[in-house]
């Protein structure tokens, strides 16, 4: 008698539990969080997946990080667990294109290949736009699918009864984005979370601002997910443009092209979302049972 459908995510929990709470928080699949770049917690996660002998797959976030431990992976497949590896970082979109590629996509790039020693069923890339240079190095175990966001943790607060920022950035410092955050930190009651606050607190905070603000890490283009997540909380977002279409057209999202669209905008009032629309959009495209169903049928 086959097993029961039974996923072990390996992750870290500061970027990723946001992506699989909604799988693992019933109690029907579990997660193994590790620390970004620690090979010991890698080889913890994968020995805790031989000890339990209940998983049918292992899915890893990050799964260049599973090649360092190639005897630990061996012995995952000979218990026929099936290893699936989702590529939730920003690469470059075309394998044969090296001008204007950005130094931190080549970096990323280098690194997603190191997951080519691993017998992986298949490869999950969280960005279609980058389908030339994924396929190019994983041939037929590539796929396409956006990293899955937390219907739980991210909805609009109805217990919210004002605001208490005009825009709210979630994110780390960059020249780019100083370029464009200066703008609303002169002229806003402007919150910018650098790091440190996420899942529930993340929430919290973008439910209490009145507009959320989207900007790319370096000068390429992207598709971040706190953009999804800030429609599910009824807010507006104001977004660079994005490497991913399905958002286009959705009601309370506005994008920029270069600063002056950005100036012109956010001194605008922006209507905000749909929120029937955004919820059939997400679970179209973003819901975890996509992403399930999917490892089900590997």
């Amino acid at each position: 008698m086959p097993k029961k459908l039974k996923i072990l995510f390996i992750c870290q929990k500061e970027y990723f539990r946001q992506t699989i709470y909604d799988a693992i928080e019933p109690g029907h699949h579990e997660a193994f969080y590790v620390t970004s770049g620690d090979p010991t917690t890698i080889s913890e996660a994968l020995e805790y997946a031989l000890r339990s002998k209940t998983f049918t797959h292992i899915c890893s976030i990050r799964p260049e990080w599973l090649s360092w431990h190639p005897e630990l992976v061996e012995r995952i497949k000979r218990q026929s667990i099936k290893l699936i590896g989702f590529s939730s970082e920003p690469i470059k979109h075309n394998c044969q294109m090296s001008e204007d590629v950005h130094e931190d996509q080549k970096i990323r790039f280098e690194n997603l290949k190191m997951a080519k020693s691993v017998p992986l069923d298949a490869l999950i890339h969280f960005d279609a736009s980058s389908s030339d240079c994924v396929v190019h190095e994983f041939g037929d175990i590539a796929f396409f699918m956006p990293l899955p966001v937390s219907s739980k943790i991210f909805y609009k607060r109805e217990d919210i009864k004002s605001k208490k920022f005009d825009s709210v950035f979630f994110g780390r410092s960059t020249e780019h984005r100083e370029a464009y955050l200066n703008i609303p930190k002169s002229i806003h009651n402007h919150l910018h979370i650098a790091h440190g606050l996420v899942d529930e607190d993340a929430a919290y905070f973008t439910n209490i601002s009145n507009l959320a603000i989207n900007l790319h890490n370096f000068t390429y283009s992207n598709f971040e997910t706190r953009v999804i997540w800030s429609l599910m909380c009824g807010v507006p977002v104001l977004t660079e443009r994005l490497t991913r279409a399905e958002l286009d057209g959705v009601s309370g999202l506005y994008f920029f092209s270069n600063i002056d669209e950005f100036k012109d905008k956010l001194n605008k009032e922006l209507e905000p979302p749909n929120h029937g629309e955004i919820d059939d959009v997400w679970s179209k495209y973003y819901s975890i049972d996509n992403l399930i169903k999917f490892i089900s049928d590997v």
